[in-house]
């Protein structure tokens, strides 16, 4: 198999620099190169496997890839916002409105640029949530309103066009998106397509912190893409 392995501008030996990686604005222009640079090669069928900002972006980038034919997203975001916003998010996702404005009347500290930074993110993400929760209200889903829209419609476009897509979560303690997920599957829409299922590990896979989780890791990606790749296969001979 051809194969790419891509770092992020501002990453490793690349150049650029990252302030703050952003969930919402994933960098397309890269994956897209990435691409290209496999179609180059003669490849006729794409496979994406991401992880954190990077399945993020796998999402986002499908729509325009016609040739992908499988996703394996590990620890994907289901929230927007900068990754120094997750916490402050929920925060405000537990406190109801009422108690949200009243807690804004008692702010302290705030010649502390620190805190001041900490509060405006924190109004930020509680606008966010009662603007996105009146919409999801309004199309008539469940959805916790902290849920990105851009996951939500990334995925079920990938359900309507039958593309497989497996979603792998660690049972780190630490690591909260896990916690996000088994929150919201159930409400989670494209999660009823056939072609996308999900999958809790029994590890703290999020950044592969030992060399025992990427050992376990990476044949657990090779079997199931040998699984959906051969079923496609053998659809497309059909």
């Amino acid at each position: 198999y051809h194969s790419i392995r891509l770092e992020w501008h501002g990453i490793g030996d690349s150049t650029g620099a990252v302030d703050e990686y952003i969930m919402e604005e994933p960098f397309l222009d890269e994956a897209f190169g990435a691409a290209r640079l496999l179609r180059a090669e003669g490849v006729e069928r794409i496979v994406v496997y991401g992880e954190c900002f990077g399945a993020r972006t796998a999402v986002v980038a499908a729509e325009q890839m016609p040739d992908l034919a499988a996703l394996y997203l590990v620890t994907l975001v289901l929230r927007d916002g900068a990754v120094s916003d997750q916490n402050p998010q929920r925060l405000v996702s537990e406190l109801p409105t009422s108690e949200f404005v009243k807690r804004l009347g008692k702010l302290r500290h705030l010649g502390d640029p620190k805190r001041r930074r900490l509060y405006a993110s924190i109004v930020r993400n509680k606008v966010r949530h009662v603007v996105q929760g009146a919409r999801y209200r309004h199309e008539g889903t469940r959805l916790a309103p902290w849920v990105s829209r851009q996951v939500v419609d990334g995925l079920e476009g990938l359900g309507r066009r039958g593309i497989p897509v497996r979603l792998v979560y660690g049972t780190s303690y630490w690591d909260p998106h896990k916690f996000d997920f088994e929150e919201v599957a159930d409400q989670l829409r494209p999660m009823r397509y056939p072609s996308i299922d999900a999958e809790i590990v029994d590890e703290m896979i999020a950044g592969y912190r030992t060399l025992h989780v990427q050992d376990r890791l990476v044949p657990m990606v090779g079997d199931w893409l040998d699984e959906v790749l051969a079923a496609r296969a053998g659809s497309d001979a059909a």
